[in-house]
């Protein structure tokens, strides 16, 4: 449920449609072969919920990760445990951001969201946007347990995030090795929708660092 950022965790309601958010059940995790569901609340440290916060596996390390307040939150299905990793402090408390992984090189990319330590008293609006809302590129390797900061010469609009339910989806597109991210082409603060412009396709490359826009 993206209104506590997390993972399926909660009771299931009596119809199994739907989960009341709850602590200490799940996360729930679904057996194809089987076709059953199982309750798998992780060993030791607990996974914490995160409002709107947007989650992505990642199938060769076998992880699902989450940027927390101050840490990368990282869970292992297959152990059932629960790891963190300490976030640079740029990314602290960042909300609305695009996450996808990139299992060929083991890899999150990660892209704008809402700062939530940024000053904007006093600001035009104009101004305490472009400082609040980013349009930063983070790339962390899993195996090595590290961040950095890509330099693109070209980079997707801020986009909207956080603006009522409109996500930033990017996701990993195995045919091209590339992280596609879908963004309204916006980059000033606009409440209204209508004056977005539609939207655009971005392709990120890892290997080159590189944004391009999709025709």
């Amino acid at each position: 449920s993206m209104s506590h950022g997390s993972m399926p965790e909660g009771a299931l309601g009596s119809d199994y449609q739907w989960l009341e958010r709850k602590a200490g059940v799940g996360p729930w995790l679904y057996d194809a072969v089987d076709d059953d569901w199982m309750d798998s609340r992780p060993l030791g440290t607990q996974w914490t919920p995160r409002s709107s916060a947007p989650i992505v596996y990642e199938p060769s390390s076998d992880l699902l990760a989450c940027l927390g307040t101050t840490d990368l939150m990282l869970y292992r299905p297959w152990t059932n445990q629960v790891f963190s990793r300490p976030l640079p402090e740029i990314l602290r408390n960042r909300d609305g951001y695009a996450i996808a992984a990139d299992p060929v090189n083991r890899v999150l990319v990660v892209f704008g969201g809402i700062d939530r330590n940024a000053e904007s008293e006093g600001l035009s609006p104009d101004e305490a946007h472009k400082r609040s809302v980013k349009a930063d590129t983070w790339i962390y390797d899993i195996v090595n347990d590290t961040w950095r900061q890509c330099r693109p010469k070209t980079r997707p609009p801020r986009g909207m995030p956080m603006n009522g339910s409109i996500p930033l989806a990017m996701t990993y597109h195995p045919p091209s090795d590339t992280c596609l991210l879908l963004q309204p082409n916006i980059d000033t603060v606009q409440a209204d929708p209508t004056q977005w412009g539609g939207t655009t396709l971005w392709s990120f490359d890892v290997a080159s660092d590189a944004w391009t826009k999709v025709e």
